[in-house]
């Protein structure tokens, strides 16, 4: 699944869009990574992904949240 689909199956309870592909880009979005195309992502672990997509703790929190991931 990409992450356009599953922001597309969530969006009412998503932030925009924008915010979401710009933390995949910058490496801060848990559960995705780039597709091999280069072009998008594809979802790893769709659970962390949604949860770091919601409306709600800020994008330092989430960006936090993926750093302790990566043991950093």
């Amino acid at each position: 699944m990409t992450l356009m689909q599953l922001w597309r199956l969530h969006r009412a309870e998503c932030r925009a869009i924008g915010s979401i592909v710009a933390d995949a880009r910058g490496g801060t979005l848990p559960g995705v990574e780039p597709l091999s195309s280069g072009f998008g992502f594809s979802v790893t672990d769709q659970r962390a992904a949604l949860a770091a997509m919601r409306h709600g703790p800020s994008h330092f929190e989430h960006a936090a949240v993926a750093l302790q991931a990566r043991g950093r």
